[in-house]
């Protein structure tokens, strides 16, 4: 079952000793730590090649002599890893070609399409095209900023999700000891080695599936700081 933010921050509570709207554990307290907590478990997601953290969407990029485009300014994305960069005429039914990655890009005048990228500020920046391109853009989401009110998509997370966060959030608050319970519950005795716990629980069930389908190595992976390892999930579309 998926949960809210706001339902997970209650079970943390609950962990730490506390009920309702709490004292020493409030939301806006909680708040400085699920962050950490759910980016925690993207990586895990994207390590262990989840389904449901691989979003395939699109863009449209005008004509233009220098023409770029930055997926962290689009707020729908949650952009964390690309996988691959495709592009057609917009408007057209015609099949996507890649983009190839380069690291500088090539003195030339615009043609109908990009071809290459140059990745620089975590942005992408092209040489330009003579038409507007329609850009399919396949990543791994990183989660992105949630309200209280939004639900983690991912189901099944809830419990490892609350058990760290009472065991990140009780050492602030002189409550060490409880953190130190709760962090084995959410990753096990070892997390450095093998995930355990709520969060091995977690993983079990779609990794298993996986190990039953061929996977396709990614095309290669830009920006952020996170090691994309493994090979491609199943994946969803949102175009």
């Amino acid at each position: 079952m998926k949960r809210t933010v706001e339902e997970i921050k209650a079970v943390a509570r609950s962990c730490l000793g506390e009920s309702g709207a709490g004292k020493t554990f409030n939301d806006e307290y909680l708040s400085t730590w699920f962050p950490t907590v759910l980016e925690e478990l993207y990586l895990e997601c994207i390590n262990h090649q989840v389904p449901g953290v691989e979003v395939i969407t699109t863009a449209t990029v005008s004509s233009g002599e220098d023409t770029s485009y930055d997926p962290y300014a689009d707020g729908s994305l949650n952009f964390g890893e690309l996988i691959s960069l495709e592009e057609r005429a917009s408007g057209s039914d015609e099949k996507y070609r890649p983009i190839y990655l380069v690291e500088t890009l090539p003195q030339r005048d615009p043609t109908n399409y990009f071809l290459v990228t140059e990745w620089r500020g975590d942005v992408f920046y092209f040489v330009g095209s003579t038409q507007d391109i329609q850009l399919r853009i396949d990543y791994y989401s990183s989660g992105g900023d949630l309200e209280d009110t939004d639900t983690v998509a991912l189901d099944g997370a809830q419990n490892f999700l609350a058990y760290r966060l009472a065991a990140l959030a009780g050492p602030g608050k002189g409550y060490p000891e409880l953190a130190k319970h709760w962090d084995r519950e959410a990753r096990g005795n070892d997390p450095d080695r093998y995930p355990g716990g709520a969060l091995h629980r977690f993983l079990k069930a779609p990794v298993r599936s996986l190990q039953k389908t061929p996977l396709q190595q990614p095309a290669y992976t830009a920006g952020g700081s996170r090691a994309v390892q493994g090979g491609r999930p199943p994946h969803y579309t949102t175009d």
